[in-house]
């Protein structure tokens, strides 16, 4: 995913309008939204499954 985003910021750092505190800012927030994003899949995988079905397909000793 960072490639992906150093990429983008790369294109966009070509462009005249991409100065200032658009430029501070914007691979700040593109970060710290895939962080969201990536904890928001956690969690739903996690619910989805629920706390049985991981207790389930674990060996019984």
């Amino acid at each position: 995913m960072t490639p992906l985003l150093d990429g983008i910021v790369d294109q966009l750092s070509r462009h005249p309008g991409f100065a200032g505190e658009v430029r501070k800012t914007f691979p700040l927030l593109n970060h710290q939204t895939v962080l969201f994003l990536k904890s928001r899949l956690d969690l739903t995988q996690s619910t989805l499954l629920g706390p049985s079905a991981g207790a389930a397909r674990r060996p019984q000793s």
